[in-house]
């Protein structure tokens, strides 16, 4: 599972056996293409901005990409429940 992190190509080239047959990758982060992101860089109010730790932000569309180059396929993508402008995907080996 990965979090909030800026590391996400080093993460998804995880390529050895048997996890690259069997793992699924569940990733949650913030998604910088929501349109409610838009909303609150617009109003400067995005609370995104505020830690270091959220100044890596990606859009859905990057982090598919860079699954699909680790070898992995999208399978599901919801919008948190528990946090605003947030994504959660779950890519399986390709």
């Amino acid at each position: 599972m990965l979090w909030s992190t800026n590391l996400f190509r080093e993460m998804f080239c995880v390529r050895e056996e048997p996890y690259k047959r069997t793992g699924l990758v569940a990733y949650f982060h913030a998604n910088a293409s929501a349109l409610l992101w838009g909303y609150l860089n617009a109003i400067n109010q995005n609370v995104y901005w505020r830690e270091i730790e959220h100044y890596h932000n990606f859009t859905r569309e990057k982090i598919y990409a860079e699954l699909q180059k680790a070898g992995f396929r999208p399978v599901n993508y919801a919008v948190s429940e528990r946090y605003r402008c947030c994504m959660e995907i779950l890519a399986e080996p390709a």
